[in-house]
């Protein structure tokens, strides 16, 4: 059976493939960790639960006390008026109310609720509640005001529309007068507030009222003079008829614009071309070939060609009649071309003087025309002005007589709403408070027991921070970051009568304890190679943390598993391996490393494959011997005949000795007691250790108390009934009873 308490603080084996040997590797594999945890809180709680109780008891016990004392000497009794909060009324006319969600009506509840606690409304409180004690007493300590707005809680009460007054005291007929006062002036108040706020509306509702009217008044009188003036419908018509006048107008003016802009373009081009360029127009060449004087001449001087063609045929061309022809000719050429040239230079001052004849004239048509829509627009435009001032001026009258009516019905309701509104009614007086209201027993037993718990947890974590000793295999994996090869249960919680614990393998083999061992034997060897284990010491940080008894029943285990043990007893400060074994000689180690004896001759065998030696006289300087050249050679010469060599070292922060031993030796187990090592002793170890170059193997957890239903008490319950299951002698077979 395993007692190591987790399945998370176990050290998780891994088996060796070769090479250097690995570290065991505890779970879980996310790393140590060094704060304090909720599972450490909780170990906490389990471990200290009586304190806590006895904490908790005597709380509940002073308050169940104090709560009748008080009950009885110093009752309070709390009176209450109920207040109705009604929805404000939107129109009294039609019997309507305002908002309803119920968003606005937690701000109107929660307004009134602050408006009452306010000193005006307490003030009106006063009259009524002068001959009450608290009013004296107020009185003497000087402000009797907001002694009141202290006492007096005015809350919403959730998913309704009351509003509750309260007030809490030891006078029952106070507390109810006070409340009663209060809550009857807070309504008379609210009902005064509710009404100033209609009455300044109504002021508002009857200046804008007057203002509609002079705006009513002064839109009349406009449409009066316009009327007066000519303004109506038929001027409305003549309107619409001058309207469409001036759009023909506007259209012909287009067409004009049209004429006048090409009429320009001709006049321009015209006046920009010479005489010359003007005669080569076809208008007027047209012009002036077409002359009837122009034709005749040609008419004429087409008969002379004629003529003197037939005489040079007739009499040639040096005849006196043919050259009086060509003289003719030549005579009716030049006066021809006289004729054209005056025709052309007619020709083109015709054009020039009927082109800028038909400019002027489309100019002063379109002039004409511009002229009249100008004056049409005047006249619209006076026309539009009018008629919108009219249309203006009966729609102002309009409105203004519609806001006058709206504005005359909500003065109306607004007085009637005065008159007849009521926010807030008293719903209910308050009584006299039969049951008293503090302290109650529920209320103080909860505190009492909120408080027990507190005053014991928070003892029981003092306590726990206080306490920096290592009392579980978890505070060595998250403090210590080493693995755990096994724990030892303190001989106190087991069932077997064991007197010492470094002779337990003799008479209790069968024990949880030995049980232990063989867990430690089996991490230690697992965790890694063999060749690696073949020598190491055992050590702790302090005496009487358990090494012998750890070096001893795990040489005992790893014998009775046919390995061939050596137990080397290298303490020479309280040596014990001679004193528990008086069979093993006197001589040891320190004649084997002063060469004294031969080693072989100092070995006792104490079991099959279990030897000791002894550690012999104590020499003057152990350390030096331990360190020593010598001393590795025999190291050697010990691992050449045994499987496994293990040193009982003194401790490591008492003595220097076993750090140098360690360093000579494969490695180091590392023995704490549960309950008395605390984390700074055991890290300085683990430290000094390390240093040195020393591979510490695992921590075995020595005297790990259980608690009366922790996993330790179970797993020791669960150990020893399985054991005892074993013993149940098994039944006869059929035959045998037959035989019989």
């Amino acid at each position: 059976m395993s007692v190591v308490p987790t399945r998370d603080e176990v050290p998780r084996i891994v088996p060796f493939s070769g090479g250097k040997a690995p570290r065991p590797v505890m779970s879980p594999s996310r790393g140590a960790v060094t704060g304090f945890t909720g599972k450490d809180f909780m170990h906490m709680l389990h471990r200290r639960m009586w304190l806590i109780l006895i904490c908790l008891g005597i709380v509940l016990t002073l308050t169940a006390v104090a709560t009748w004392l008080w009950r009885r000497y110093a009752p309070s009794y709390t009176a209450q008026a109920m207040l109705l909060v009604n929805p404000p009324k939107g129109t009294d006319l039609l019997n309507a109310t305002g908002d309803l969600r119920e968003d606005s009506m937690n701000r109107r509840m929660t307004s009134y609720a602050r408006s009452i606690k306010t000193a005006g409304v307490l003030e009106e409180s006063l009259d009524a509640i002068r001959m009450t004690d608290f009013y004296e007493k107020a009185e003497e300590d000087g402000d009797f005001v907001s002694a009141l707005i202290e006492e007096v809680d005015v809350e919403p009460i959730p998913k309704t529309n009351f509003l509750a007054v309260s007030m809490s005291g030891s006078n029952r007929d106070d507390v109810t007068e006070i409340v009663n006062a209060v809550a009857a002036a807070a309504t008379k108040n609210i009902q005064d507030v509710s009404n100033v706020d209609k009455n300044a509306r109504i002021t508002r509702l009857e200046q804008e009222r007057d203002v509609q009217m002079k705006l009513r008044d002064t839109a009349l009188e406009t449409i009066r003079r316009l009327y007066r003036s000519g303004i109506g419908g038929a001027t409305l018509q003549a309107e619409e008829t001058l309207s469409i006048t001036t759009q023909a107008l506007v259209t012909q003016a287009m067409e004009v614009r049209g004429m006048y802009i090409q009429a320009l373009k001709l006049l321009e081009m015209i006046n920009s071309q010479t005489d010359d360029e003007l005669r080569a127009l076809p208008e007027i060449n047209n012009q002036v070939e077409y002359d009837p004087k122009v034709r005749l001449l040609e008419q004429r001087l087409l008969g002379l060609e004629f003529e003197l063609a037939a005489s040079e045929a007739k009499l040639g061309k040096d005849h006196r009649s043919v050259k009086d022809l060509k003289v003719r000719i030549a005579t009716s050429k030049a006066w021809m071309e006289k004729v054209e040239e005056e025709l052309f230079v007619r020709a083109v001052g015709n054009l020039r003087t009927d082109r800028d004849a038909i400019f002027q004239s489309i100019e002063a048509q379109y002039l004409t025309l511009t002229e009249q829509i100008s004056k049409n627009d005047e006249k619209l435009k006076e026309f539009r002005v009018l008629t919108t001032a009219l249309i203006e001026s009966q729609k102002t009258s309009e409105r203004a007589i519609a806001m006058v009516s709206i504005l005359e019905t909500q003065i109306l309701d607004m007085r009637l709403l005065i008159r007849g509104e009521r926010p807030v009614v008293l719903y209910s007086l308050a009584r006299i408070p039969t049951i008293i209201s503090f302290p109650t027993w529920p209320m103080m037993i909860g505190v009492g027991t909120m408080l027990g718990l507190m005053l014991g947890v928070g003892l029981a974590l003092l306590l726990e921070l206080l306490d920096t000793s290592i009392k579980a295999p978890s505070d060595v994996f998250r403090r210590i970051d080493l693995p755990v090869l096994g724990v030892i249960p303190h001989l106190d919680d087991v069932e077997e009568d064991i007197d010492d614990l470094r002779t337990a393998f003799v008479n209790s083999s069968d024990s949880i304890v030995a049980e232990a061992m063989h867990q430690i034997r089996t991490n230690l060897m697992l965790s890694g190679p063999a060749t690696a284990r073949k020598s190491f010491v055992v050590t702790s940080p302090m005496p009487e943390d358990g090494r012998t008894a750890v070096a001893l029943n795990v040489a005992h285990c790893l014998a009775g598993s046919g390995k061939k043990v050596l137990v080397v007893d290298a303490n020479f400060r309280q040596p014990m391996v001679r004193n528990l074994f008086p069979a093993v000689p006197e001589a040891g180690l320190s004649n084997a490393v002063a060469s004294q004896a031969n080693w072989r001759d100092l070995v006792h065998e104490i079991e099959p494959n279990f030897f000791v030696m002894s550690s012999g006289p104590i020499p003057p300087n152990p350390a030096d011997l331990l360190e020593s050249e010598r001393m590795r050679q025999c190291i050697e010469e010990f691992k050449e005949d045994f499987d496994h060599v293990i040193f009982d070292t003194a401790p490591c922060l008492i003595t220097t000795e076993a750090m140098g031993l360690a360093t000579q030796v494969d490695g180091a187990v590392l023995v704490v007691r549960a309950g008395v090592n605390s984390y700074g002793i055991v890290q300085r170890t683990r430290d000094n250790l390390q240093r040195l170059g020393t591979e510490i193997f695992g921590v075995v957890l020595n005297g790990v108390r259980a608690s009366s239903d922790g996993y330790y008490r179970k797993a020791y319950d669960a150990f020893y009934e399985y054991s005892e299951s074993q013993n149940i002698p098994s039944l006869p077979s059929r035959e045998a009873n037959d035989e019989a």
